[in-house]
């Protein structure tokens, strides 16, 4: 008799990032629990090494796997794939093989620099999202697609802070039309971000793959989660561990080294 495996199948992005190993570790750690049977990493291939490479140097040797049991990363397919090319950047053969098994998609991976020109950070962080929820919607055993958008989407008001309620943030006019903008250089970056009130390209093109997945997303179900400001873990995979420079990461350092005895917030 021919045994089919009805388990949870993961799509993962962003791996190789905190966030993404954090992400990572807790679908290992409670993987009987959620009924997870396989977890599909898509990494880029690098100047660093091809995705198995990358996997091996970057990801598997993390102190934030340490708790785990041995021989946990029989239960990881590396593939390789690129969130900003159409179809993922998957192989043909590949990308039939995972949307014919994949039931969840977590969308981890984003470019995090603020200072990144609009068009790029459009590329990654708006085209990547829209890759991976075509894939979610060619995917037929699809229960969930997850995509991490950040609480910043939200322009700072100025004057007093307003409550983030969980909703679309309001443009100053279509979100596609926003991006049709930037990806023919129409539009003058200083120009758009002082229209939409987001203080640096990361926040603008989170809060432009925001709209943009929602309005396409179809039958797809989908939901956005917003982490704050990024920081050591609190309680898993143990307390305290951190191994990103990002976000909060560099006053972390800096406290630890001595270098920075005050902060005022």
């Amino acid at each position: 008799a021919v045994t089919i495996d009805t388990g949870h199948e993961v799509l993962l992005t962003g791996a190789t990032g905190f966030v993404g190993k954090v992400v990572l570790e807790a679908l290992l750690r409670r993987r009987e629990a959620l009924g997870i049977s396989r977890i599909h990493l898509l990494i880029r291939p690098s100047h660093r090494g091809t995705p198995a490479e990358r996997f091996t140097a970057e990801v598997a040797p993390s102190p934030c796997f340490s708790r785990l049991p041995a021989g946990w990363t029989d239960h990881v397919d590396v593939v390789e794939g690129d969130v900003t090319s159409p179809g993922c950047g998957l192989a043909p053969d590949v990308h039939e093989r995972l949307a014919s098994r994949v039931t969840h998609v977590l969308h981890v991976a984003a470019s995090i620099e603020f200072d990144l020109p609009v068009h790029e950070a459009e590329i990654v962080n708006v085209g990547g999202s829209l890759h991976l929820l075509e894939f979610a919607r060619h995917a037929p055993r699809m229960a969930q697609m997850v995509a991490v958008s950040t609480a910043y989407v939200t322009p700072h008001p100025g004057d007093g802070v307003l409550p983030v309620h969980e909703a679309l943030v309001p443009l100053s006019r279509p979100a596609e039309e926003i991006r049709d903008a930037i990806r023919s250089g129409t539009v003058d970056e200083d120009d758009l971000l002082r229209e939409t009130g987001h203080p640096n390209t990361y926040t603008l093109t989170k809060c432009l793959a925001e709209h943009l997945v929602v309005e396409r997303r179809g039958d797809v179900p989908l939901a956005i989660v917003r982490p704050s400001i990024i920081s050591a873990s609190w309680r898993e995979p143990f307390p305290g561990w951190i191994d990103s420079t990002a976000a909060f990461g560099a006053f972390v350092a800096l406290v630890g080294a001595g270098h920075l005895r005050a902060v005022v917030a």
